[in-house]
């Protein structure tokens, strides 16, 4: 199981890992790449430069969290990019 908390949970036996959200701002952005990537595994169809650009918003919104961008993306599947952002 995976868990994301600003605060470490601090239960017995868990593994504590700090991961930095990535950068948002640039066009070739990894959080964006996330997204696209994370879309293309669930086999969805290509995007156009208006899903690329919601794309970029939601992962500016998600301040570039990688749980957060895959949760998105397997939403952006089901609803489309523009309807989850």
């Amino acid at each position: 199981m995976i868990a994301t908390s600003p605060v470490p949970l601090r239960i017995e036996g868990v593994t504590t890992r700090l991961l930095e959200p990535f950068p948002v701002e640039t066009e070739g952005g990894r959080a964006v790449e996330l997204f696209v990537e994370s879309l293309a595994l669930l086999q969805a169809p290509s995007r156009s430069r208006n899903e690329l650009d919601a794309a970029r918003e939601i992962t500016r919104l998600v301040d570039g969290n990688p749980l957060a961008i895959d949760l998105a993306a397997s939403r952006a599947l089901e609803l489309g990019v523009t309807t989850v952002l």
